[in-house]
Protein backbone atom coordinates (compact mmCIF):
# COMPACT_ATOMS: atom_id res chain seq x y z
CA UNK A 1 0.00 0.00 0.00
CA UNK A 2 1.50 3.53 -0.90
CA UNK A 3 1.77 6.14 1.74
CA UNK A 4 -0.89 9.15 1.89
CA UNK A 5 1.52 11.64 0.65
CA UNK A 6 2.01 9.54 -2.49
CA UNK A 7 -1.57 8.40 -3.66
CA UNK A 8 -3.58 10.54 -5.71
CA UNK A 9 -6.21 11.86 -3.99
CA UNK A 10 -10.08 11.75 -5.93
CA UNK A 11 -13.41 11.35 -4.36
CA UNK A 12 -12.59 7.67 -3.61
CA UNK A 13 -10.61 8.35 -0.77
CA UNK A 14 -11.14 11.79 0.09
CA UNK A 15 -12.69 11.99 3.33
CA UNK A 16 -15.28 14.20 3.47
CA UNK A 17 -17.54 13.52 6.59
CA UNK A 18 -16.87 14.52 9.92
CA UNK A 19 -16.02 12.08 12.70
CA UNK A 20 -18.51 10.24 14.32
CA UNK A 21 -18.46 11.67 17.66
CA UNK A 22 -18.49 14.88 16.42
CA UNK A 23 -21.91 14.19 14.80
CA UNK A 24 -22.81 12.02 18.36
CA UNK A 25 -21.99 15.43 20.16
CA UNK A 26 -24.47 17.19 18.25
CA UNK A 27 -27.58 14.95 18.10
CA UNK A 28 -26.43 15.15 22.07
CA UNK A 29 -26.46 18.83 22.07
CA UNK A 30 -29.23 19.53 19.63
CA UNK A 31 -31.59 17.23 21.45
CA UNK A 32 -30.90 18.66 24.92
CA UNK A 33 -31.33 22.15 23.91
CA UNK A 34 -34.76 21.48 22.39
CA UNK A 35 -35.72 19.54 25.58
CA UNK A 36 -34.70 22.68 27.12
CA UNK A 37 -36.49 24.60 24.98
CA UNK A 38 -39.84 22.50 25.25
CA UNK A 39 -39.58 22.92 29.31
CA UNK A 40 -38.86 26.68 28.95
CA UNK A 41 -42.23 26.96 26.96
CA UNK A 42 -44.08 24.73 29.48
CA UNK A 43 -43.15 26.28 32.38
CA UNK A 44 -41.80 29.57 31.42
CA UNK A 45 -39.47 31.22 33.99
CA UNK A 46 -36.41 32.82 34.27
CA UNK A 47 -34.26 29.91 34.75
CA UNK A 48 -35.85 27.68 32.15
CA UNK A 49 -35.51 30.56 29.82
CA UNK A 50 -32.02 30.86 30.73
CA UNK A 51 -31.13 27.18 30.47
CA UNK A 52 -32.80 27.43 26.84
CA UNK A 53 -30.63 29.77 25.79
CA UNK A 54 -27.62 27.83 27.18
CA UNK A 55 -28.11 25.31 25.03
CA UNK A 56 -28.47 27.39 21.63
CA UNK A 57 -25.45 28.79 22.80
CA UNK A 58 -23.83 25.39 23.15
CA UNK A 59 -25.18 24.33 19.88
CA UNK A 60 -23.52 27.50 18.38
CA UNK A 61 -20.29 26.63 19.90
CA UNK A 62 -20.40 23.51 18.70
CA UNK A 63 -20.78 24.76 15.05
CA UNK A 64 -18.52 27.48 15.24
CA UNK A 65 -15.08 24.97 16.44
CA UNK A 66 -16.44 22.87 13.19
CA UNK A 67 -16.34 25.34 11.04
CA UNK A 68 -13.38 27.27 12.14
CA UNK A 69 -11.54 24.15 11.44
CA UNK A 70 -12.88 24.03 7.75
CA UNK A 71 -11.54 27.51 7.63
CA UNK A 72 -8.15 26.71 8.62
CA UNK A 73 -8.05 23.60 6.55
CA UNK A 74 -9.22 25.36 3.21
CA UNK A 75 -6.76 27.80 3.91
CA UNK A 76 -3.85 25.30 4.12
CA UNK A 77 -5.29 23.63 1.15
CA UNK A 78 -5.42 27.06 -0.78
CA UNK A 79 -1.19 27.77 0.05
CA UNK A 80 -0.38 23.78 -0.98
CA UNK A 81 -2.40 24.70 -4.74
CA UNK A 82 -0.12 28.01 -4.91
CA UNK A 83 2.87 26.48 -3.60
CA UNK A 84 2.20 23.96 -6.38
CA UNK A 85 1.38 26.18 -8.93
CA UNK A 86 5.00 28.28 -8.13
CA UNK A 87 7.23 25.00 -8.38
CA UNK A 88 5.23 24.13 -12.09
CA UNK A 89 5.11 27.43 -13.70
CA UNK A 90 8.29 28.84 -12.94
CA UNK A 91 10.34 31.71 -12.30
CA UNK A 92 9.40 33.65 -15.72
CA UNK A 93 5.70 32.72 -15.27
CA UNK A 94 5.05 34.05 -11.34
CA UNK A 95 4.47 37.28 -12.36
Amino acid sequence: MSSPALRPQSFANHRAFPPASYLLAGLVLTVEAGHRAWLAFGAPGLWSVWSALAGAALLVVWHASRRRAQIVQDRVIRLEMQLRLERLLGPARRS
